[in-house]
């Protein structure tokens, strides 16, 4: 299918000995042939990046500058990404990285990977949502699908009520409209109460915005990013690159309502608590 027009390009790296000198080559050729039509994105492996790499992808012409943590706390980090799969990567290592990155590219030019249903709770995603925002990123929030033929293949897909109300938390959060410390949580660490009037939950609720994709932004649109397209079913789209539409939210609705659902607590907490039911 012909695409009309494209907005941004994103260059993602690899852990390799190459990676950062091969990304300035192929960032300069981007922005040097498209730079004027064109956004461009980096996607960073933050192992081995310096401060002064940052300051040469600004200089080169990135306008946008993103990190993938993809773990909610540090436990599931090293469980999945740290020394137990021999790697080289560190949790301190990708905050320090993506602090820097915010001061070299301002707020609003950074973002910062997250995949909810790894292992952690929603009340340890959504502090972790927090700190990046008050760091001066956003979140660029996906919902864990498990990849055929990769190590986590067997593992279960992201419930859909746990994505669902740490999506709509991150929405709020990224867009400074309530913090984690206003939220409620009960014992199994599912948001109750998300901080704010009934009101402003369901105006914000259907105008679907909060559930459309969180990514870096085009020309003429809010985001550009088309990768959330592979983290999750066609039939159960959990990041929308279009706003949902009536039918979509009511679906939407029972998900963010259901806690029973979520299989990683089956003995959940009678729903009737949920603030907004």
């Amino acid at each position: 299918e012909k695409v009309g027009h494209v907005e941004r390009l994103c260059i993602a790296q690899i852990t390799h000995p190459r990676a950062i000198r091969d990304t300035k080559e192929v960032l300069e050729r981007v922005v040097k042939r498209l730079g004027d039509k064109i956004f461009v994105s980096l996607l960073i492996n933050a192992t081995g990046t310096t401060y002064q790499d940052i300051l040469d992808y600004k200089r080169l012409g990135a306008d946008t500058v993103t990190v993938a943590i993809d773990c909610g706390t540090p436990e599931v980090f090293e469980r999945l990404r740290g020394r137990p799969m021999n790697s080289p990567h560190r949790w301190e290592t990708f905050w320090k990285v993506l602090e820097w990155a915010c001061d070299v590219m301002g707020d609003g030019y950074v973002g910062c990977h997250l995949v909810v249903g790894l292992g952690e709770t929603e009340q340890e995603m959504i502090e972790t949502i927090q700190k990046v925002r008050d760091l001066g990123a956003r979140t660029h929030l996906f919902s864990f699908w498990p990849e055929e033929g990769s190590m986590m293949e067997k593992e279960p897909p992201c419930p859909a009520p746990q994505f669902r109300r740490v999506q709509f938390a991150r929405y709020l959060i990224d867009n400074q409209i309530a913090r984690y410390e206003d939220m409620k949580f009960n014992e199994k660490g599912q948001v109750i109460d998300f901080g704010i009037p009934k009101e402003t939950f369901e105006e914000l609720f259907w105008s679907g915005r909060p559930f459309m994709t969180s990514g870096c932004r085009g020309k003429t649109t809010e985001t550009a990013c088309n990768r959330p397209f592979g983290d999750s079913s066609p039939t159960d789209i959990r990041s929308y690159p279009f706003k949902p539409n009536r039918k979509d939210l009511e679906r939407i609705r029972k998900q963010l309502f259901d806690y029973e659902m979520t299989t990683n607590y089956p003995d959940i907490l009678n729903p009737s608590v949920f603030r907004y039911q």
